[in-house]
């Protein structure tokens, strides 16, 4: 980005422009500007009037994205307040219609609480002679003054059950649809205004339900890919990009691709080379834009940005001892830690991504690691069978308690809702481990898999695990009060899996070949 700056002449060279301003803080004003002919070497924290520029506009942008985000929820927080008022509108007319039948049933009934025919029912072989004649006179009383009323009645009792059973359908629904509230599932009522109020069609409304139930995933594309060995696949946020990091093509210097997603069709755009010297074993996308980390065994980590001409280095990571095998942005998208022997992380200052600590509490490597919601939290698993939990205090990360004993290596380790987390060994176990406030984890077996080879949605929950030996590869829900549901089964072979955050799509990888399956009846 080009920048022209005001035209200014320093005070002490006055025939030099001021090219560079002094970001120290507590400094004079006149201090803060410079020329090329000042002493430079007893200043610190320069930056050029273009490196500021760039900064602010970038701030700018960031923060504009963030209003546009705000106001979109503003919206939708609007649509739940109307929508709450046809709640109570449809509560309200539920309720009148159901008094109403009350009062009808209760005024029509032929046979009235403690009257004679009630008391003898009540006490049946118990009653004495006079309620026994009272019976008597009572049902006498019943026919001769409803002789001709009698069927008409049993025809009015059979339209106020119809009617009954109408009103607890429709109360049932209501039920539901606030269960699903409950279970914060309740956008797809929200964003589809057709659904339930007040036009209250319940064929529809239980097919809108199907949020999970419904989902179907569908095969789209197929790709034959040159790689010998693919080790990571990632999707960019909207799901039209998607990175390949692998193995050397054969007749370039190239282990990574970039390929688009449209309209169900799949296309390469670009093959990155000349970037490493060793296999791609991890990519990890931006949370804001389609610049993308991709990380190697010749143990560097690059930063890639999208420019007119195509995607370029922007940054290279170096200075970790052993290869990269694991990349995991913070969900705020300004730390980066990278798996190694060590775990690197990375913090973005300003332009640059500058390293700032390395954990090396594993005893051999770390194979995964993952933060949890508001990013205080790091989580890794590591190939010697412990579980390591870190916390950010004071500017460090803290270890503070360690998972120990596990069956087998960890393979891959997520945190669900607050601090519990899920992680797959490669015995194929998948384990459940439940927070404790005094920094400790009570764990239990949820269940065996098909293959620790796996791939896990986090907005959707989705959990995609590798065929293994079966013929087909499983789709399960991760729930941390139910455990673990079988969402789908797609009948396909499958070495390795990969899915998009979203849950949207997910891609099979077996015999050099891509097969790509997308769900789009899912509704979020």
């Amino acid at each position: 980005m080009s920048f022209i700056g005001p035209r200014m002449n320093c005070q002490l060279h006055q025939k030099y422009p001021i090219s560079l301003l002094n970001l120290t803080k507590g400094l004079s004003k006149e201090k803060r500007l410079l020329c090329t002919r000042c002493n430079l070497q007893l200043q610190q924290n320069l930056y050029s009037i273009e490196e500021i520029f760039e900064f602010a506009v970038s701030i700018s942008k960031s923060e504009k994205e963030q209003m546009e985000i705000l106001k979109k929820d503003k919206d939708q927080l609007a649509q739940i307040k109307n929508l709450l008022g046809y709640i109570q509108a449809y509560y309200n007319k539920l309720e009148f219609e159901h008094q109403q039948l009350f009062d009808q049933v209760l005024k029509n009934l032929f046979i009235k609480q403690n009257d004679s025919i009630d008391t003898c029912i009540q006490k049946k072989q118990q009653s004495d002679r006079n309620e026994l004649i009272g019976l008597a006179e009572q049902a006498s009383l019943i026919i001769k003054q409803n002789s001709d009323k009698i069927e008409l009645q049993e025809n009015n009792s059979i339209q106020q059950l119809a009617k009954l059973d109408e009103l607890r359908g429709r109360i049932k629904l209501l039920q539901d649809q606030l269960k699903m509230v409950n279970n914060d599932q309740s956008q797809s009522i929200i964003l589809n205004q057709k659904a339930l109020y007040p036009k209250l069609d319940p064929v529809q409304v239980i097919q809108q339900k199907k949020i999970v139930e419904g989902s179907e995933f569908i095969r789209i594309a197929e790709i034959q890919l040159e790689q010998q060995k693919i080790y990571d696949i990632k999707f960019n946020r909207d799901n039209n990009l998607f990175i390949i990091g692998g193995s050397k093509l054969k007749n370039s210097n190239c282990y990574v691709q970039i390929w688009k997603y449209e309209n169900d069709q799949v296309s390469k755009m670009q093959d990155l080379e000349n970037c490493h010297s060793g296999d791609v074993k991890s990519i990890c996308f931006s949370s804001q834009e389609d610049s993308f980390f991709t990380g190697s065994q010749d143990t560097t980590i690059i930063y890639w940005k999208m420019e007119p001409q195509g995607w370029n280095k922007s940054q290279v990571l170096q200075d970790q001892s052993s290869g990269i095998i694991g990349l995991q942005l913070s969900n705020k998208g300004n730390v980066l830690a990278a798996v190694s022997n060590s775990i690197y992380l990375w913090k973005r200052e300003l332009k640059q991504w500058e390293k700032v600590q390395v954990l090396n509490h594993s005893k051999k490597q770390y194979l995964c690691v993952c933060f949890n919601n508001d990013d205080s939290y790091l989580a890794a698993g590591s190939s010697d069978c412990q579980i390591y939990v870190y916390q950010y205090q004071n500017g460090q990360w803290i270890l503070k308690t360690t998972i120990q004993d596990q069956s087998q290596e960890i393979n891959f380790i997520t945190f669900l809702q607050d601090l519990n987390l899920v992680a797959v060994l490669k015995d194929n176990f998948i384990n459940y481990y439940e927070y404790s406030p005094n920094n400790w984890y009570d764990s239990k077996k949820l269940s065996t898999l098909s293959s620790f080879q796996v791939s896990y949605s986090k907005q959707s929950n989705f959990l995609t695990v590798a065929s293994g030996k079966q013929k087909e590869t499983l789709i399960y829900q991760v729930d941390q009060r139910d455990g673990l549901k079988k969402v789908q089964q797609i009948q396909a072979k499958s070495d390795q899996v990969y899915s998009s955050n979203d849950g949207k799509l997910i891609a099979l990888f077996a015999n050099q070949k891509l097969e790509f399956y997308s769900d789009q009846n899912m509704l979020y």
